[in-house]
Formats: C-alpha cells, sequence, structure tokens
C-alpha cells in the first residue's frame, strides 16, 4: 500500500447466490482499479456459491475467504469484512449485483480529490421479474444533485431515499474511528437502513458521483430487499429514532425525512394484501406505535408533509380502529401507481416507487 496506490478493500457477504455470484465477482476482479482487497464471507452457504469463490479466486491473491461456521446474517458477515480489512478504502458489494469495470477507479478517484469520507454513485435497477429490465434509480429529488462536496445537512432529502449502501467508497478510518457497524440479525433484515443513517449524519464530506456504476438486482428470493416480517422496517426506524435521539438530532429536518420515510413503510403496509398479513389487528398495532413515536413538533414545523400523511398519521395516533379499517380499505382501492402489488400462485410481490420491497 502506498499513497499514490492505496488498497480499496470489497467486503462480499455470500449466502446461497449461486446464479448471480460469477457475474458479481468477474465484474470486481476486471475493475480498471487493480489495487484490490477482495474478502469473501461464506455465510454458511448450503448450495455451490463457495464452490464457485474457489473456482473464481484460485491464481488471485487478492481474494481472502472467510468461513461462517453458522448462518449469522448480512450484518454479522460485513462487520467480519470491516474488521478484517486492511484497505484504506472499503467497497460493500451485494453478491448477487454487478458493478461498472471502473466503479471504484471513478469512486476512488473523487474520495481523494475532495478528501471526503465517503464518495456515492447512483445505481441502476435491474428487475428479474420484467426480464432483467434495467431503471436508472436516482438518489436526490430530479435536478438537485450536488455538484460538489456535501452532507447530509446540505441535502436532508437524501435520507428519505433508498439507503443504497453498497453505491459507496468509504474512508476505513471514518469507519472504525465513528465505530459504524452493522446491527446482527438473521437474514439480511433491512440492517442497511441505520448503516445508512450513521454514516451520512456523521460523515463531514460527502461527494455524490452522478453516474450509475452499480447495478441492482431485484425480484428474486435470494435478493436482501426481500422482506418476511412487516414488523422488521419498523424495528429498524426504532433503532433509528433512538440513534438520533442520542445525537441530539431528533427534533431536526433530518428527522423530519426519515419519518416521511417511515410513513411511507406505513403506506406500504396498508397498500400490502390482507390475505399475506396475518394479523390485521396486530399490524394495526403496530402501525399505531409508530405513529405515536413521531414528534408533534416536527411533523408541524417542516413542511414536507401531505395533508393525506399528516391524516394517516393523526388516525393512527388516535387509534380508533374503526376509522383505521376505513382508512384501510381506503388504500387496498386505491390507484397504485408509486405502489405495485402483484400475486400470483407462487408468490407476492410488492413495490414501492419502484423498488422491491416485500417478496413471499
Amino acid at each position: 500500500m502506498t499513497a499514490l496506490s492505496p488498497t480499496i478493500s470489497i467486503i462480499v457477504p455470500v449466502f446461497n447466490v449461486e446464479c448471480y455470484l460469477e457475474q458479481c465477482l468477474e465484474s470486481i476482479t476486471g475493475q480498471t482499479y487493480e489495487n484490490l482487497e477482495i474478502i469473501i464471507i461464506d455465510d454458511a452457504s448450503t448450495d455451490r456459491s463457495l464452490r464457485l469463490v474457489e473456482e473464481i479466486s484460485k491464481g488471485d491473491s487478492r481474494f481472502t475467504i472467510l468461513r461462517q461456521s453458522s448462518n449469522s446474517g448480512y450484518g454479522a458477515a460485513v462487520n467480519r469484512g470491516i474488521d478484517f480489512a486492511h484497505g484504506e478504502y472499503i467497497s460493500i458489494i451485494e453478491p448477487d449485483d454487478f458493478i461498472s469495470t471502473d466503479m471504484m477507479e471513478i469512486l476512488l478517484d473523487n474520495i481523494i480529490q475532495h478528501d471526503a469520507q465517503i464518495a456515492k454513485c447512483s445505481f441502476e435497477q435491474i428487475d428479474t421479474q420484467r426480464g432483467n429490465k434495467h431503471s436508472r434509480q436516482e438518489w436526490f429529488v430530479p435536478g438537485k444533485a450536488p455538484a460538489q462536496i456535501f452532507n447530509i445537512t446540505d441535502y436532508p432529502e437524501f435520507l428519505f431515499y433508498h439507503p443504497s449502501i453498497w453505491s459507496c467508497l468509504y474512508k476505513t478510518s471514518f469507519l472504525r474511528g465513528h465505530h459504524i457497524r452493522f446491527k446482527e440479525y438473521p437474514g439480511a433484515a433491512w440492517v442497511d437502513n441505520l448503516f445508512q443513517v450513521q454514516v451520512l449524519t456523521q460523515a463531514e464530506k460527502i461527494i455524490f458521483v452522478d453516474v450509475p456504476l452499480y447495478y441492482y438486482r431485484i425480484g428474486h428470493n435470494e435478493s436482501s430487499s426481500c422482506l418476511k416480517n412487516i414488523n422488521i422496517p419498523f424495528d429498524r426506524c426504532k433503532e433509528i429514532n433512538e440513534y438520533m435521539k442520542n445525537r441530539d438530532l431528533d427534533h431536526s429536518v433530518l428527522m423530519a425525512f426519515l419519518y416521511k420515510r417511515e410513513i411511507s413503510y406505513m403506506k406500504l403496509v396498508l397498500y400490502s394484501p390482507c390475505d399475506y398479513v396475518e394479523n390485521v389487528s396486530s399490524m394495526y398495532n403496530v402501525l399505531i406505535r409508530t405513529a405515536r413515536s413521531f414528534h408533534e413538533d416536527v411533523l408541524k414545523q417542516f413542511k414536507i408533509f401531505s395533508s393525506s400523511e399528516q391524516k394517516l398519521v393523526q388516525i393512527f395516533c388516535q387509534g380508533d380502529k374503526r376509522k383505521m379499517r376505513r382508512i384501510h380499505k381506503k388504500y387496498q382501492s386505491r390507484n397504485k401507481r408509486l405502489f405495485r402489488i402483484k400475486i400470483s400462485k407462487r408468490k407476492i410481490l410488492v413495490k414501492i416507487f419502484g423498488l422491491s420491497i416485500y417478496e413471499s
């Protein structure tokens, strides 16, 4: 490692992704920037994933394979990679995705040039349910892409959008110096939500590259975006709220955009088909707790909430089951342009803002 040629540690948590793993790893080994440490954490895969990694990495000294003795989940796997990493910079790549051949070179050039803690790029979404259709996903309000160094207080609306923590390059010293790690739960469990908030609220300098260099695959059973339990998003939001409170940010405009994202999760649940929710009454209780956790002054002070969002929060704060059933029925019958639900004999697919949020 030298100042002129820093090492990038690329962390790839692997669990049962044999169908997509080869494309992922070949996109990493084919990078135009070659000074890489490629850290594979096999989370006790039961398919051919580990064998594929061994075959692809043969003869390439940049690879290190770490094996988990039992399946520990996305967070534990990535944390082990962060602990092991020797590079000055860290990237996290999901094993069912792939990257542009110049992603690492472009992000490294930008993070060094601007002395930033984070360099982030746009990404394209690939929907396997729609013939691998590509669609560009933005990380900003159209026309408001930051053209220079910024921090999250400059663009708080970023907290509303998809975490997309994998379309980034992080300074290793930044992550370790601020003790930023993933929560550890079984499966994926949306642990990227808190990680995203931690890095964005603690970074002093972020540089955004308005070019899609990452290809995010959705619509298959191995995807980390799949949701099996409707409590999971709200559990992660509770952790975020506690984190923001501990940093004395729970009454700020940042919190307002996090509330807006949490309200979108409430809408997601209300739009979802009742027959996949085991206990509707229990679901209502989750939404009541969520609505009552919002600070009223934040909802009133920051004018980013629509009248329908304000009404939704008000109804669930009141806890009137009759009104809740009425608004639930309204959401079920409403035009689903923002929320697309596809039900077949084999699966249920729910999308919010074009991104796959629930898949059975």
